[in-house]
C-alpha cells in the first residue's frame, strides 16, 4: 500500500523567501524516466521533435496569460 508522503519530493524553495512577489525563476522541464523526446542535439544545434516544438510554443504563450510574466532567455541544453 503507497503511503501519502511516498513520491512526495523535497521542497527547494525558501521558506522565507515571497515567491508571490517579482523576481527571477528558473524553470526545468523534464521528461518521464528523463527520455530524450523534445528532440535531439545534432551538430551542436538543437532540433526540435513536435512535443518539443509544442513545449516551445506554450512557453512561448505563457505571457499572453499572464500579463506581468517576462520570459528573457531561453536556453536549450542537451
Amino acid at each position: 500500500m503507497k503511503t501519502i508522503n511516498e513520491h512526495h519530493r523535497k521542497s527547494i524553495r525558501l521558506k522565507e523567501y515571497d515567491y508571490s512577489q517579482p523576481g527571477e525563476y528558473f524553470v526545468t522541464i523534464c521528461s518521464y524516466n528523463q527520455e530524450c523526446i523534445f528532440g535531439d542535439v545534432i551538430d551542436g544545434e538543437m532540433r526540435l521533435s513536435r512535443l518539443g516544438e509544442i513545449v516551445l510554443d506554450t512557453w512561448n504563450d505563457l505571457p499572453n496569460y499572464n500579463y506581468a510574466l517576462e520570459i528573457e532567455l531561453w536556453n536549450q541544453s542537451e
